[in-house]
């Protein structure tokens, strides 16, 4: 029977390799054919990665995924929130209204999957059930389904302030779990979860208020290992487009025309481009053969690109990220405070932000701040910012830090520690990663001539992120002071004293993995970051809040556990010969010869955000603001 299924697969995909390459040739030739026909075909191009076949399947949570801008396009969630604007827009949800513990979300009754059948409550909840691992199950006491249309959120009590309830729910993409595909592997989530005791221990409370056990762990791991097993032939979602075809080098889409709000909907294709090479990626660019590219490249190439298309222009646009060196606190001597506070003033950072980022915003004064430096007048009092130590370039406050500590500057213009030894220092990072490898090197340059011999180290990309959770760098790269969502600080300490505090190494309870960690806050009072973190999301004062971001900002940058280099500055590519519509700052493109600066007004601002796929996904294509040309 295996080998039956074996042969029709191989058979199906053979067939299908044929068939794409047939319509490439007759259809899909976008490179000559839309420039010709001026995107009368309504073809909307931008690059993108996804398994390459036969690895290519439908089940989004699958090793490799669906294609990681593809996903975006194919599926959706209750919610979409912009990242960086915090602009939040309802998709699969009609409307909500908060009750209480109860948030009640009703359904937009005209959504179908892409094989037609029926979006309704149950593959909410189905989400929830399998995927229970989510920020949002753990918080929940149970998920309610009243009707086809209703879908009841009970908060386990107290429940989150209400907007962070519906940032909770905006995280996730409720539609990549069609019951009707996967019913097998969440009924039987739902028979595990049940079995479990239900508990008011915060330290054992798992999702939905369960007792995860070690058994109930294993259990609901092996079923969801074999979810991961179960590859449908193709994705099927939600969205504005559907699966097509695939290839190596292109992931086609089609407009979904039973989509909810198709009328929006201004563009009949979608083609994804997998090319890994820049160069290759940069003349595509250069060519006109996008539609739209998401980088911000060094200041010398951006300008090249621009004189050689003058149908293009670029906006620039504010990252809530910052390119980061993630100190190694496990290890001597980074694990003295004054050792990393030398570190930041050695780093003349205004160089090193020249030469990876022309168009990021210095951290001048802050060693880090786990917000984005953009965010901190909003948040952190004046008063706090007044005690925070001053960090700015001076090479003569890091030697007396290091004299301080029992280092010593020998004749050849080497430090040594108080027993003598000299040191070499790594610097770990992925392959690449252009701009860390760029900013990397820079530091390594200006630490080796301080006396502080250091060389950077680059990984190939999945063993890097092993090894560097486990400490094997003395210091690590990574975006800091960075939120993947919502720009509330929540989001942004949780992934400093999450993941990155993982790289740091900062101490950790072997049972709960909560952190164990206990600084000074702005008043000079011993604050618990684990338990700042637990109680920020039911805490409704606003001036609660404020406070326990003021502590933590200003332990951060006291610690100095990271050092921040420079905000980053991103940015969109947009070709106006294909991609039309009321293009944000259209009126300023002579002005600055179509390389844009950063918005200034919210309009803008907010226009640009959903032009970047990264961080608006589909929005740009289905708000019915922009169009083919």
């Amino acid at each position: 029977m295996r080998g039956v299924k074996s042969y029709f697969k191989k058979a199906f995909l053979v067939l299908l390799i044929v068939s794409f390459i047939a319509s490439s040739l007759l259809v899909f030739d976008f490179g000559n054919a839309a420039t010709k026909l001026n995107n009368a075909e309504k073809v909307f191009r931008a690059l993108d990665s996804w398994p390459k076949p036969p690895l290519y399947q439908g089940n989004v949570f699958a090793s490799g995924g669906v294609g990681y801008y593809g996903e975006r396009f194919m599926f959706e969630g209750l919610f979409l929130i912009v990242r960086s604007t915090d602009q939040i827009f309802n998709r699969l949800a009609q409307s909500y209204e908060h009750k209480g513990n109860k948030t009640i979300v009703h359904l937009r009754k005209n959504v179908k999957w892409h094989d037609g059948q029926k979006f309704t409550s149950k593959d909410v909840w189905a989400y929830y059930i399998l995927n229970n691992g989510v920020d949002a199950a753990r918080r929940l006491d149970s998920i309610e389904t009243p009707d086809d249309y209703t879908v009841v959120f009970n908060w386990h009590e107290p429940a989150p302030f209400p907007e962070l309830r519906i940032i909770f729910l905006a995280q996730d993409r409720q539609g990549t779990i069609p019951y009707h595909i996967y019913k097998k592997y969440v009924d039987n989530a739902a028979k595990i979860l049940n079995s479990a005791k239900k508990t008011n221990d915060p330290a054992k409370r798992g999702p939905f208020g369960y007792e995860i056990t070690d058994n109930i762990r294993k259990q609901l791991d092996n079923n969801w290992q074999l979810f991961l097993k179960y590859n449908p032939k193709k994705p099927i979602g939600t969205g504005p487009f559907k699966f097509y075809a695939v290839s190596d080098t292109q992931l086609v889409l089609v407009k979904n025309k039973d989509y909810w709000d198709a009328k929006n909907v201004t563009f009949e294709k979608v083609a994804f481009y997998q090319v890994n090479d820049l160069s290759s990626q940069y003349a595509m660019l250069r060519a006109g053969k996008l539609e739209n590219f998401n980088y911000t490249q060094p200041k010398d190439v951006l300008e090249s690109i621009l004189n050689a298309n003058k149908n293009l222009v670029h906006y620039k646009m504010f990252d809530p990220a910052c390119a980061g060196l993630i100190l190694n606190v496990r290890k001597y001597p980074f694990n003295n405070v004054k050792f990393r506070q030398a570190l930041v003033y050695a780093l003349d950072r205004t160089k090193i932000r020249e030469f990876a980022n022309y168009y990021a915003t210095e951290y001048k004064k802050y060693s880090s701040l786990g917000i984005a430096q953009s965010e901190l007048n909003k948040w952190v009092s004046v008063d706090t910012q007044k005690k925070m130590t001053n960090y700015s370039y001076n090479l003569k406050k890091a030697e007396q830090l290091l004299k301080e500590i029992g280092w010593k500057k020998g004749a050849d213009g080497i430090w040594v520690d108080p027993n003598g030894k000299k040191y070499e220092f790594y610097i770990g990072v992925a392959a690449g990663w252009e701009a860390v490898i760029n900013y990397s090197q820079a530091v390594a340059e200006q630490l080796t001539a301080f006396g502080l011999p250091t060389k950077v180290k680059i990984v190939e990309g999945s063993t890097y992120w092993q090894k560097v959770q486990e400490g094997a760098y003395d210091i690590g790269t990574d975006w800091v002071d960075i939120t993947w969502y919502s720009s509330d600080p929540y989001f942004y300490l949780s992934q400093t004293f999450g993941w990155i505090a993982t790289i740091n190494g900062l101490p950790r309870d072997s049972k709960t993995g909560k952190l164990t960690l206990k600084l000074k806050g702005a008043n000079g009072k011993e604050i618990d970051v684990a338990k700042i973190l637990d109680e920020y999301p039911y805490t409704y004062d606003l001036k609660k809040r404020m406070q326990m971001v003021n502590d933590l900002v200003y332990a951060i940058n006291e610690n100095a556990f990271n050092i921040a280099l420079y905000q980053n500055t991103t940015g969109v590519w947009i070709n106006t010969k294909t991609f039309g519509g009321k293009l944000p700052m259209a009126d300023q493109f002579a002005k600055y010869n179509r390389n844009m600066p950063l918005p200034t007004n919210r309009e803008d601002k907010r226009r640009i955000a959903i032009l970047n796929l990264g961080f608006g996904g589909y929005m740009s294509l289905v708000n019915g603001e922009y169009q083919p040309n």
